[in-house]
């Protein structure tokens, strides 16, 4: 359940976190030059970003058949359109990456990002699209607006532009019928954890 503050604070508490998320890797990288070491710290500053706004990103994961499936479908998605659409950026590696680079990259993939990406995407934006005032707007309130933008923004805030729009899309379904970010939580996790474990048996680490 959101813990709601006033709307200026509500729009730091959502947004700081984010923002972190986004810029942190390639900042940290003009910094550092080293993977394993931007990972690591990466990772400490967005657990230090969460906790600090944790009133609004600390969400119970809720595991149900549905968020299950949907996390199937997008890891399907993801996978079975490689190659049949140009991305928006070619930055993934093909080199196999050390061992801790990949624990970290599973605990940040996997942990975080979705609670970072669906508390962000379909908790704040989608309501705040739909007015300024969130607290007037419970989770999972469906308007065309919100659902086109928010699946838009989904979609291109990833290299994967074609898979981000239909797993948008999917997520959005899933908080319309659950209403629980929760759900979302969850089915984001179930996909990224598919990819991880997919890129790392077959070694198709472009992916990530």
């Amino acid at each position: 359940m959101t813990l709601y503050k006033p709307e200026s604070a509500a729009l730091i508490g959502y947004t700081v976190p984010f923002l972190a998320y986004i810029v942190s890797g390639p900042v940290l990288m003009l910094l550092f030059k080293d993977t394993l070491l931007v990972s690591l710290l990466r990772l400490i500053l967005l657990l230090v970003f969460l906790y600090t706004y944790r009133a609004y990103y600390l969400v119970k994961p809720v595991l149900s058949v549905g968020g299950v499936l949907v996390g199937v479908l997008v890891f399907l998605v993801w996978v079975g359109l490689e190659g049949y659409y140009p991305k928006l950026s070619y930055a993934s590696s093909a080199v196999e990456p050390a061992l801790a680079w990949l624990m970290l990259r599973l605990v940040t993939s996997v942990m975080i990002a979705p609670v970072v990406e669906e508390v962000f995407t379909r908790d704040f934006l989608l309501r705040m699209i739909t007015s300024r005032d969130i607290r007037r707007v419970p989770i999972g309130r469906f308007t065309v607006p919100s659902f086109i933008l928010t699946t838009l923004f989904f979609g291109f805030s990833h290299s994967r532009w074609l898979p981000g729009l239909i797993s948008g899309v999917l997520l959005n379904i899933l908080l319309y019928r659950s209403r629980h970010i929760g759900a979302c939580v969850t089915a984001h996790a179930v996909a990224n954890l598919l990819l991880a474990v997919y890129v790392i048996a077959t070694g198709s680490w472009q992916f990530w």
